[in-house]
């Protein structure tokens, strides 16, 4: 995945560049290409030459953060490079009339800490008036920084209670600092909504909301392909016989998913699936292929009965990280029924078969049909030894009669989740593609009470698909989303319709909670 952003980090005084390292994994998750700075001695030159040497890295970078002198340093250098957003953590204060505790064990002279003292009273005294967004960070307790001061600087204040001046522990402060970060308006313009509500210290009841979504969408992470609108089955909740059954089988073009891949470079995972059976496309392996050529995670979701060890050993070989089966019942008699007459007996013998190396996990949709066979799929779950399972309640709007959401279901959801915690499963609710692939999206899309099954909202408060996922059919044309089946916009240039009139329509509406099909949707 190519970053959207980089940022050069600028350490502080007596520490180095590996101060920054809290930080790195979370802002290459949000798409921020991390640069710390090893600043050179300062005591055989002053903090003049911290300044010249991160101007000299500044070129095409839109981000610069620095940490106590780092930020005096980070702060200067702005006056003469057009950052989009300075970061000021822990900048300290010489003025006024309490003096900030001095620094112990610098290692320096008195002469270079005099230096030092004079280049940071200066900023403060005569703090640059900057066009671009700058923050200043400081800690409650911080011994080098009088918040009286701080305060008369011309820049946001953020005031972190009983933290320190070491904004790089404990992982609260850390997570509080990205929070702050993923509020800059160059990052909500250009990442992941998903990543940046999971930086959020305090993860919102909104995060849709805190996102401040509008019509317009950075480059997608995630695209899900259609490889082939063709299926062996007709499945009773399937939205394929209703919107693509009279039209021609087809087949997804290798070189239009390759364009697709080339015009949105900051793509992180693929996902086969669609309205078609992927494993009926007899050249699936060329698709995985092309995507890991771009270190692209892939993962293809099946109905499993022509998922054979074979075939998925050969994908594995190819690069495919994830299998996912669409396995609603272990009742025979009602699996045929759902299912269009296929046999569950093939679909678990090929579940059992996953070569090792390949993850092997279950989607379940849920709905009144099969309600009560959940428990034995939680069961089986258990026996297979896996983490946990993901459902989501039934969301196309013709089905929604069927739905848990219409029915009395909280005894017998409250029973399952008790099941699933007995045997030490996670049950994954409907955002589990909304926040992204993170640890700490767990806490937030594991189902803890059947509301988080059943709920379904009058305004937008979860959905994040169309900022983060694009929808690729096997004709060649997007959709804003996979609920949206029967929504085809055709073009040559994909990126044009990422934020295209259809798309910025489509945005809009959720955001309004004028979309018909959102609102009866478990994930919006």
């Amino acid at each position: 995945m190519m970053p959207r952003l980089s940022a050069l980090l600028i350490h502080g005084l007596g520490s180095r560049a590996a101060w920054w390292e809290p930080f790195l994994p979370s802002f290459r998750f949000l798409g921020i290409q991390p640069l710390p700075l090893e600043m050179p001695s300062l005591e055989a030159s002053g903090p003049e030459a911290w300044v010249a040497r991160l101007r000299e890295h500044a070129k095409g970078v839109a981000l610069t953060l620095g940490h106590s002198l780092g930020a005096a340093v980070a702060l200067d250098a702005a006056r003469a490079v057009a950052f989009d957003a300075v970061v000021l953590l822990g900048m300290p204060t010489i003025n006024g009339a309490v003096a900030p505790e001095p620094p112990q064990d610098t290692g320096l002279s008195a002469t270079a800490l005099a230096r030092v003292a004079r280049f940071i009273r200066r900023l403060n005294e005569s703090p640059p008036a900057l066009t671009t967004e700058t923050v200043h960070v400081v800690g409650g307790e911080d011994p080098h920084v009088v918040a009286d001061c701080a305060r008369k600087l011309p820049y946001g204040l953020h005031v972190l209670p009983g933290a320190g001046h070491d904004l790089s522990r404990p992982s609260s402060v850390v997570a509080q600092v990205l929070g702050i970060v993923a509020r800059l308006e160059v990052v909500r313009r250009s990442c992941d909504p998903g990543a940046r509500a999971l930086s959020f210290a305090e993860f919102p009841a909104n995060p849709a909301a805190a996102c401040q979504l509008n019509a317009e969408a950075p480059s997608p992470v995630r695209l899900d392909v259609e490889v082939t609108n063709r299926c062996q089955l007709a499945c009773v909740r399937c939205a394929r016989p209703r919107y693509r059954a009279d039209g021609p089988a087809r087949d997804l073009d290798l070189a239009r998913f390759e364009a697709v891949l080339r015009a949105f470079p900051h793509l992180r995972e693929v996902f086969f699936v669609g309205l078609g059976e992927p494993l009926l496309h007899p050249r699936l392996e060329d698709y995985v292929v092309a995507a890991r050529q771009r270190d692209l995670r892939c993962k293809v979701v099946t109905n499993g009965l022509l998922a054979t060890p074979d075939r998925l050993t050969r994908l594995r070989d190819c690069g495919l990280a994830e299998i996912t089966f669409s396995l609603d019942t272990l009742d025979a008699g009602l699996f045929r029924q759902l299912r269009g007459g296929a046999s569950l007996a093939t679909v678990l013998e090929h579940f059992r078969g996953v070569p090792a190396g390949l993850l092997r996990t279950v989607f379940v949709t849920v709905s009144k049909h099969n309600l009560d066979s959940l428990p034995a799929l939680i069961d089986f779950a258990a026996e297979m030894k896996l983490a946990g399972l993901a459902m989501s309640d039934v969301n196309f709007p013709y089905n929604q009669a069927d739905s848990l959401a219409a029915h009395e279901a909280t005894g017998r959801l409250t029973e399952l989740l008790r099941r699933a915690r007995e045997h030490r499963l996670v049950i994954v609710g409907p955002h589990l593609h909304d926040l992204g692939l993170h640890p700490r999206a767990l806490p937030h899309i594991r189902v803890q009470s059947p509301a988080d099954l059943t709920e379904r909202s009058e305004r937008h408060r979860h959905c994040l698909a169309p900022w983060r996922i694009v929808v690729l059919n096997a004709d060649g044309s997007l959709s804003p989303c996979n609920c949206a089946p029967d929504l085809l916009i055709p073009a040559e240039s994909p990126a044009a319709v990422w934020n295209g009139n259809a798309l910025r329509a489509w945005r809009q509406a959720m955001i309004a909670a004028q979309s018909p099909a959102c609102l009866g949707c478990p994930r919006y």
